[in-house]
């Protein structure tokens, strides 16, 4: 689906709010360490000490624990892994160096970080929406999902 649906939805918005965050930040860490070990033909431990990579590790860790504050170091391993376990060889080997480099983060980190990142989209959205609105709404969405769903072949 590459049509993006128009909704003033709350929760809609906040979780694609977030949701665009984690994008960037993966792509970014993704993107930046598959150079080092692919074109750098960088070690898993070189790479991983390289300066942007720490800091693009940082921001996706901290992205990840702004989603879950309940985060643990394995949970950002495995959102890693679901990215980058089919594009690295010896990818156990790599996530066992990689839990070495994730960083500890802590709530003034991702305090800060949610500060910087508030998205200016939320002056627009109410919160406090009436039960009518949201049902419409949402009665909206699902017809554009399914007409999306019957017009794509992919799914025949």
């Amino acid at each position: 689906m590459n049509n993006k649906i128009e909704t003033n939805l709350f929760w809609i918005n906040n979780f694609r709010s977030e949701l665009s965050l984690y994008s960037e930040a993966m792509s970014l860490f993704c993107g930046i360490i598959l150079y080092h070990i692919s074109d750098f033909n960088e070690s898993f431990s070189t790479a991983l000490r390289n300066s942007l990579v720490k800091t693009a590790l940082t921001n996706l860790t901290v992205c990840i624990y702004k989603m879950n504050p309940n985060a643990f170091k394995e949970d950002v391993a495995t959102s890693i892994r679901t990215f980058l376990y089919e594009y690295i060889e010896d990818y156990d080997s790599f996530e066992l160096e990689l839990l070495k480099y994730i960083p500890d983060v802590n709530s003034e980190e991702v305090f800060c970080y949610s500060i910087l990142n508030a998205s200016s989209d939320y002056d627009d959205l109410d919160d406090h929406e009436s039960e009518d609105y949201i049902r419409q709404e949402l009665a909206r969405v699902s017809l554009f999902l399914q007409g999306c769903l019957c017009n794509d072949s992919s799914f025949s």
